[in-house]
């Protein structure tokens, strides 16, 4: 699976004033830029090797650009841990479905219930050569 834009993490952007840093981003695209080359090598060593390739880094990046679209509000990015790391006072949301990322680091459970989605049943825009559910049907033909 590809990475997500690395320096778009809460705690990244609450670091630098609420901006990504395109240089930790790029460690992600240079490894995302990769990985096809890669699975396509194994499809052709591999009599039968079939892959479904998701597009994780879009789909967060689209999430990150458009959180209204997606339910999905401003992340704080305070890395508390439950009050560690110097910080005394954190807030825990309502609602956390209505938010992208649980805490600095993780999705919400929302988030990762759209990702599942995608990769189950998405169009070539975001998986390829398979989506989960046609890469399933076509091993199942298989045996």
């Amino acid at each position: 699976m590809e990475m997500m834009p690395l320096g778009c993490l809460p705690y990244i952007k609450a670091q630098n004033g609420g901006c990504c840093i395109d240089g930790i981003t790029q460690f992600a695209k240079l490894h995302n830029s990769g990985f096809p080359k890669a699975l396509n090598e194994l499809k052709e060593k591999l009599d039968g090797f079939k892959y479904a390739h998701y597009n994780f880094f879009e789909s967060v990046g689209e999430r990150l650009n458009n959180p209204s679209k997606y339910g999905n509000g401003e992340g704080r990015g305070v890395y508390s841990c439950g009050g560690k790391r110097r910080v005394t006072e954190f807030i825990l949301c309502d609602n956390p479905d209505d938010y992208l990322f649980f805490d600095a680091y993780h999705f919400s459970e929302k988030a990762y219930q759209q990702f599942a989605k995608l990769m189950w049943g998405g169009t070539i825009d975001v998986v390829w050569p398979y989506n989960f559910k046609t890469l399933f049907q076509a091993n199942d033909q298989m045996f």
